[in-house]
Parts: structure tokens; C-alpha cells; sequence
């Protein structure tokens, strides 16, 4: 049987917080491979003054899904 994540479960595994660091200072390029493999889209709203983010890595690197509204 599957381990049931919570919530808090789930923020804690994609909030980036401890690779914040890491992902600022690094090469551009490294940026790059990082945001593809989690199919990384940002879609700006200039009407609301806001970015959307998506991330939507594979089934088989990432058995993870959330949703937010």
C-alpha cells in the first residue's frame, strides 16, 4: 500500500527552499537542464501583475502530483 502523503508532506518536497541557494548561483545553462526536466512553464498575466508557474515533471521521475488554485 502506497505511502499517503500530507499536505504539509507535499509542501515540504516542493518548496525548493533548501536548494534556493544552489539554483541561484548556478550557470544559467544548469538553470536550463533543471527547468526542463520538470517541464518548468511560467505564463505572465500583465493585466494582474502576476506569473503563473506549472511544473509538470514525468510520471517515472516524480510520483508526486499537486494541485493549488
Amino acid at each position: 500500500m502506497p505511502f499517503v502523503l500530507t499536505e504539509d508532506d507535499i509542501r515540504r518536497l516542493v518548496s525548493f527552499d533548501d536548494r534556493r541557494p544552489t539554483l541561484r548561483d548556478a550557470r544559467s545553462e544548469d538553470k536550463s537542464t533543471v527547468y526542463r526536466e520538470l517541464r518548468l512553464a511560467l505564463t505572465y498575466n500583465p493585466g494582474e501583475n502576476i506569473i503563473i508557474v506549472e511544473a509538470k515533471p514525468e510520471a517515472d521521475y516524480c510520483e508526486v502530483s499537486v494541485a493549488s488554485s
